[in-house]
């Protein structure tokens, strides 16, 4: 009985990881903290949430458009979620509709699914430096403007734009670790990436400095009443378990390190700050 339980728990999380349930799930968190952070017309805000929640299912299980199948698992996975992402689409604002549709065009533009001439195009991840840069910025464009328009406020004044630099300096710091993950296969397929390009010693230090900033950053907007000490506390926190797996990461660790521990780092933030904002 046991055994069973034990079997169907594993499957369950297997699945929750392949089919990009996980990052969903952080995606839609982050974006939860971003309102959580503003307090403006909260409840009739959170209708962005499933927006963002089935968004990111359908990019990233965007399938490989020169062999594309409707009946392959991912291209039924790609449409069953951006369907319902584009009915809620429908009811938003112009504005919050301008920015969800430049960050679709952004993510297809990193994960590039097109082909030419039977040659897959290069994407922004291809790039150095820059597929982190570009990941961390359409993170913070989907999880902090996105939400910010729903309740009207411009990402150009001083509060907003210090929550979009946040979430994109801890995001960053996240993207080493898969960076990470991924070297021996990189240095095969040429991909010139900060680990295979820097090292990896020097690669986490580069994560280490990121996060050093996100908690400087947290630590300003609370000087000037942007946040509560009890938020500075929990965001600060939250900085633990990013800044242990980067001293513990390696190329080809575990599972479960990477696609269950790294995933749900923006999960673990948004329930520490909501514990700390309850408590407080």
């Amino acid at each position: 009985m046991n055994i069973n339980r034990q079997y169907t728990l594993t499957f369950f999380l297997y699945h929750l990881v392949r089919r990009k349930v996980l990052i969903a799930l952080a995606a839609t968190a982050a974006s939860y903290q971003t309102l959580l952070f503003v307090q403006k017309d909260f409840e009739s805000s959170l209708i962005i949430l499933p927006l963002i929640f089935f968004a990111t299912l359908a990019v990233y299980n965007t399938p490989k458009f020169e062999r594309f199948q409707f009946t392959r698992t991912k291209s039924i996975l790609f449409f069953a979620n951006l369907i319902p992402a584009s009915i809620i689409f429908l009811f938003l604002d112009h504005q919050v509709q301008q920015l969800v549709l430049i960050s679709f065009v952004g993510a297809m533009l990193y994960i590039m699914p097109f082909y030419y001439r039977n040659k897959p195009l290069k994407g922004l991840r291809n790039i150095f430096l820059l597929k982190n840069i570009f990941l961390a910025f359409f993170w913070a464009m989907v999880t902090v403007a996105v939400p910010l328009a729903v309740v009207n406020m411009e990402l150009a004044n001083a509060i907003p734009l210090s929550l979009f630099l946040r979430r994109f300096l801890f995001v960053f710091s996240i993207t080493i670790l898969f960076d990470i993950r991924d070297m021996i296969c990189d240095k095969e397929r040429n991909h010139n990436t900060l680990p295979v390009a820097l090292g990896l010693n020097l690669s986490k230090y580069i994560g280490y400095a990121a996060l050093i900033c996100f908690a400087l950053l947290t630590a300003f907007t609370e000087y000037y009443s942007w946040i509560g000490k009890s938020q500075v506390y929990a965001l600060w926190i939250s900085v633990i378990p990013v800044a242990i797996m980067l001293y513990y990461a390696k190329p080809e660790a575990n599972y479960l390190f990477y696609n269950v521990g790294a995933d749900s780092l923006l999960i673990i933030q948004t329930v520490i700050l909501v514990l700390f904002t309850v408590l407080k």
